[in-house]
């Protein structure tokens, strides 16, 4: 962030450049991934086939799968953008707007038996935290259980 010091020519070993859901960028410490590839297909396949939302970002943090959703309908903010400007609509510029909430869990409990545990998140203003929903199981029947609600009120509902 300093335009002072020294640079680096490259990254350090044992750290990695990593971006979040909302496009900053950082140089961290390389985290251990206890998530298969195969599992996070699991969830993308399951958000594709159960939900009708198309506008999310997963991330994997060690043990957790996390689904983040756009908080703006793409759509509507492209529309609204080049009704405001037409001739200066960029497609990067609607990618900056466009922010992302993590909206569903899914932790590894059980390494041996790669069992998950659920979790939503609750937007009441006393909790806003995460939620277990559900009882614990392998993955993809949490995926065709609980992916289905997401963008629908029944969202809210699951405990």
């Amino acid at each position: 962030m300093k335009t002072q010091g020294h640079l680096l020519e490259a990254i350090p070993n044992g750290f990695e450049v990593y971006e979040n859901p909302n496009g900053r960028v950082f140089l961290r410490k390389k985290q251990p991934r206890l998530i298969t590839q195969k599992e996070e297909s699991i969830v993308e396949v399951g958000l594709q086939k159960y939900s009708n939302i198309r506008d999310h970002k997963l991330v994997v943090k060690k043990k957790t799968i996390i689904v983040y959703t756009a908080d703006q309908d793409r759509d509507e903010l492209r529309e609204i953008m080049k009704s405001l400007n037409p001739v200066m609509f960029d497609e990067k510029m609607l990618n900056q707007l466009v922010n992302y909430s993590p909206i569903l869990q899914f932790e590894l409990v059980d390494p041996k038996e790669r069992k998950f545990i659920t979790r939503r998140y609750c937007f009441i203003g006393s909790i806003d935290d995460w939620i277990e929903i559900g009882q614990e199981d392998i993955l993809t029947k949490l995926v065709h259980k609980y992916i289905g609600h997401l963008g629908k009120d029944s969202y809210y509902e699951l405990e």
